[in-house]
């Protein structure tokens, strides 16, 4: 059965470094389950001017109500001025909901 009880954040950083530092702290304080990163190349304008930089894209699994706290921790430590942090209801199997939910320390019927 499939469900939408599963919250998708997706920030990008500006390093590797950079997102496993925002994630150690997420996980350290149980708002998050997982997430996974990727590294991208970004293309936009800043003051005017085109920029192509190396960005790192963070895939942040938690539930709902954990990520409203997540994202607020993220923007408060982020290292960009304008930070890219979206959130997006995700579809997930019973069985991942579940272990989302126990790794966020969050109760569920």
């Amino acid at each position: 059965m499939i469900r939408m009880a599963v919250t998708l954040l997706y920030a990008t950083f500006p390093s590797m470094q950079s997102a496993r530092k925002a994630v150690s702290g997420l996980l350290g304080k149980n708002l998050i389950a997982c997430a996974n990163f990727f590294m991208s190349e970004s293309h936009y304008k800043w003051k005017g001017r085109k920029v192509k930089e190396k960005e790192c894209i963070a895939f942040i699994k938690t539930t709902p109500a954990k990520s409203i706290l997540a994202r607020a921790e993220i923007l408060k430590m982020h290292p960009y001025k304008i930070p890219c942090v979206l959130g997006f209801p995700a579809k997930a199997n019973k069985s991942y909901e579940k272990w989302v939910f126990s790794q966020c320390r969050v109760s569920k019927n």
